[in-house]
């Protein structure tokens, strides 16, 4: 349970960069999953990235990529991937904070790779 809580603080200080120019704004986020197959479990560290562009001040469009990560069998690989489109309703509170709402459609990909001649 410590190494959960300790790698949730890591992502939450790590996870999003955003440089935001004009109505453009692009972000990058690290991470970890956890992937289960039988008995085997792997924690791979997944990266992602987003583009987006504020239409105003209260709505944007975005658009991510995420590889969540791979766990490797003895006869087997499965990988994860996922990608998404989203349109963003923002409610400034105050000039350093906003609430966000998502709306969105995704497509989650997991590939499984069955090694044979062993």
């Amino acid at each position: 349970m410590k190494k959960i809580v300790a790698v949730a603080g890591l992502a939450v200080l790590v996870t999003t960069t955003v440089a935001e120019a004009g109505g453009i704004y692009a972000g990058a986020d690290f991470g970890f999953s956890t992937l289960k197959a039988g008995k085997d479990t792997s924690t791979p560290a997944g990266f992602g990235a987003s583009l987006g562009y504020a239409l105003n001040p209260n709505v944007a469009i975005e658009a991510s990529a995420r590889n969540i990560g791979t766990l490797t069998e003895a006869y087997a690989k499965l990988s994860v991937t996922a990608l998404q489109a989203s349109v963003l309703a923002i409610a400034p509170v105050t000039n350093e904070f906003s609430l966000f709402g998502r709306l969105g459609v995704g497509r989650n990909k997991l590939d499984l790779v069955y090694e044979t001649g062993f």
